[in-house]
């Protein structure tokens, strides 16, 4: 009985992590898998990237207007609860001299992650 209770703990905890991680909060919480500086607006960078996206036949980028510039995030529906995860999340700041741009993933994909950077490149 004890043994039950505490794998129902362990499942519950587990459970309850997962979906912490699960949150653009978390992401931007991480380590950035890319990040650069940039002397192009923050607007305009947030733009090219999300053409570029969009062209390349992505998912849509959600963009949203901040305090301190742009964020632009991709989300990906669970086939278990179809609950919204997001996939890419891009933050788009202000800088000294133009845009800081950050960017963070919840999938171990190099290839797509090799791609979303691509993307930020030529938007520099």
């Amino acid at each position: 009985m004890k043994k039950i209770v505490l794998m129902s703990a362990l499942l519950t905890l587990l459970c309850s992590c997962g979906s912490i991680e699960m949150s653009s909060g978390h992401l931007r919480n991480t380590v950035p898998r890319f990040t650069t500086f940039t002397t192009i607006s923050p607007q305009a960078m947030a733009t090219c990237i999300g053409d570029h996206w969009a062209a390349s036949g992505q998912p849509k980028l959600t963009q949203t207007q901040t305090e301190t510039g742009y964020t632009l995030q991709s989300t990906q529906k669970l086939a278990v609860d179809h609950t919204q995860i997001p996939m890419y999340f891009v933050e788009v700041n202000t800088s000294r001299e133009g845009s800081s741009v950050r960017f963070y993933t919840n999938r171990a994909d190099e290839i797509a992650d090799r791609s979303m950077v691509s993307m930020i490149q030529r938007c520099e």
